[in-house]
């Protein structure tokens, strides 16, 4: 899965874009703001099929992002006391951790 990343517009719409949505800014500060909101619709995202689909009610709402990602990452490897049921979402998850690398500003907060 391809993560987020501003890259320099070369359509001449706009100097800078988000890859791979491909919108289109004047100024870097503008893609700055769009990639972070981008960011943080992804971490509400995994943060909603988190709380769909334990049914031991885990308070991710109130952990920071970097604890969370850390758990998922574990649970997803069986290094947690929860087994993984057959109808969790693993690719979508995977796929949302996967955009939400290190470098997001999500994870720093």
């Amino acid at each position: 899965m391809e993560q987020y990343k501003i890259i320099p517009c070369n359509n001449g719409v706009g100097e800078w874009e988000i890859s791979p949505t491909h919108e289109t800014f004047d100024t870097r500060q503008q893609a700055e703001e769009r990639l972070k909101e981008l960011q943080s619709n992804d971490y509400k995202q995994l943060i909603k099929i988190l709380d769909f689909e334990f049914n031991h009610k885990l308070d991710f709402a109130n952990q920071k992002p970097k604890e969370v990602i850390d758990y998922v990452k574990d649970f997803l490897e069986g290094k947690t006391e929860y087994d993984i049921s057959n109808l969790f979402p693993k690719d979508e998850v995977l796929s949302l951790i996967n955009k939400l690398d290190e470098e997001s500003e999500v994870l720093n907060d």
